[in-house]
């Protein structure tokens, strides 16, 4: 079994969100790298080598603009990285350049830090 998470975010609601379950852990074959995960970092030290450039999360990050959806006040999810976010110029420019544009057809690289995940941060108008 393999696994490659390259550029990428791995968060949700639990305190831990990541977990490698395998018989063979020694064997396993798979790359994690320049991705933010949320796991705690105590739990993280014994992580195998297939971790490299790594974020593992902090008790009070915020990832993400909006992680709530209020029907009722038209709230919805907004998963670009927040403008304190820790995925934010973490991704590896090279395996960026591969996909120089977010979901929203924004350029990763021109700011030259491109951030984790399907989204780049960009400046808008109001305080960020």
């Amino acid at each position: 079994m393999e696994s490659v998470f390259k550029n990428c975010i791995i968060t949700g609601s639990a305190a831990n969100e990541f977990t490698l379950l395998s018989k063979f852990q020694e064997t396993y074959r798979g790359e994690m790298q320049f991705t933010y995960i949320k796991k705690p970092k105590e739990a993280a030290a014994k992580s195998l080598p297939i971790f490299s450039d790594i974020y593992w999360s902090q008790l009070n990050d915020t990832v993400f603009k909006s992680t709530k959806f209020d029907y009722e006040e038209g709230v919805a999810f907004d998963f670009t990285p927040d403008s304190v976010s820790p995925a934010r110029g973490l991704s590896d420019p090279l395996i960026s350049a591969q996909y120089p544009l977010d979901l929203q057809g924004k350029n990763r690289l021109a700011d030259g830090a491109p951030d984790a995940g399907a989204y780049e941060w960009y400046p808008t108008n109001t305080s960020e």
